[in-house]
This record gives structure tokens, C-alpha cells and sequence, in this order.
């Protein structure tokens, strides 16, 4: 009876110290559900624009006697997007569990904040005429954008707090620039009639 006996009493230790194991390694349950993660504040340091893409059209008209124009179609399409800066705080055990809970947290915070949907796309159509006086040569240039927010969150996960900066990029809009044409000299004109004048006098 006794080696049974033994064997489990060790098979109880074991059992024991496994869970000791486990409950000191695992991240407390209180950071493993959404209800547990609260927006304390949200810092907004700085709003701009940012550079989606460009498209340029030439309009060379430098030996026309009349006015040129021509219409162009354009299609651009944009994502909302958030960057969000990794908090070196969170330990590696914890790491994928609470990041994806704080991560899902402020992106809910941001879309409610700018009425949009993180991850959902834009897109946009438009139809432009250009046109270009006779002797210029002139290059239009459309520039697609989208408005940027930077800033950063401050998120009470349990009894931590973590400090997220974040930047977005959402919406999409156009504008038109007129920029100088390429630098390219007309050839010169045949002088007609020279030589005839120059045998005429002589």
C-alpha cells in the first residue's frame, strides 16, 4: 500500500504546485475582459493633413494660337487607419492578451470620437477640366489627401494605466495645384526672305 500511497501524495504536490505555476503566470482575469478597460482621458496633440497620392497632368500649348482644354477622370480609395504606439509597460506574458483588448479599446474610443469605422474604406470620382492659355505650357497636379489626428490615450486596464500614442488617417479629399511647365525652348523661327534682302542690297 505504501509506494500507492506515495505515488499520490506526489501526483497531489504536483497538481498543486501546477496551479501556483499557472496563477503566477497568467495574467490576472480582471485584464482578460473589455469591461475591465476604461478610456481615462483622450489627448489630442496635433491635426493636419497627410499625402495619399499625387497625379499630374501636362498641358502644352505653346505653339497653339488658341485656348487648349482637355477633361480628366480620376478614382482614388483610402483606408481609415490607426498606428498605435506598442507600451513598453505590458510584459511579454501579458502581452497578447491585454494589448489586443487595449488596442480594440481605442480604436471604439476613436471612431466614436471622429464618427467613423476603423478598417472601412473611401472612395471618390471626379471629373476636372483643365485648361491652358495659347504659348503656356502648365502642369496641374491633383493631390489626393486624408485629415490625420495625432495624439494619445490614456487606458486603465485592472490597476495599470497606459499611455498609447496613436495617429489616424481618415476621410479623403482632393485638391487641384497649377505648377510650372518644364523649361523647354521654342526652336526658332526660319528668318524668311533674309537671304533675298541681303542679295537685294548688295
Amino acid at each position: 500500500m505504501l509506494p500507492y500511497i506515495a505515488a499520490g501524495v506526489v501526483s497531489v504536490i504536483g497538481a498543486v504546485m501546477g496551479k501556483r505555476f499557472a496563477a503566477r503566470h497568467k495574467p490576472p482575469a480582471r485584464l482578460q475582459t473589455a469591461s475591465s478597460v476604461q478610456i481615462l482621458a483622450h489627448h489630442v496633440l496635433e491635426e493636419s493633413n497627410l499625402v495619399l497620392a499625387t497625379e499630374d497632368v501636362p498641358m502644352d500649348n505653346r505653339f497653339g494660337n488658341k485656348p487648349l482644354s482637355s477633361e480628366h477622370e480620376f478614382n482614388q480609395t483610402a483606408t481609415v487607419s490607426v498606428d498605435l504606439g506598442d507600451n513598453r509597460r505590458i510584459t511579454a506574458s501579458a502581452k497578447s492578451t491585454l494589448w489586443s483588448l487595449l488596442e480594440s479599446k481605442a480604436e471604439m474610443e476613436l471612431g466614436k470620437s471622429l464618427g467613423i469605422e476603423v478598417g472601412s474604406q473611401v472612395s471618390r470620382r471626379v471629373r476636372l477640366r483643365f485648361a491652358t492659355d495659347p504659348g503656356e505650357f502648365v502642369r496641374y497636379r491633383v493631390i489626393w489627401q486624408q485629415q490625420s489626428q495625432r495624439g494619445v490615450l490614456e487606458i486603465q486596464a485592472g490597476r495599470h494605466i497606459f499611455q498609447i500614442p496613436y495617429l489616424i488617417a481618415y476621410g479623403l479629399s482632393h485638391t487641384v495645384e497649377s505648377l510650372p511647365g518644364e523649361s523647354i525652348p521654342k526652336p526658332p523661327k526660319p528668318e524668311h526672305g533674309t537671304d533675298a534682302a541681303e542679295e537685294a542690297s548688295a
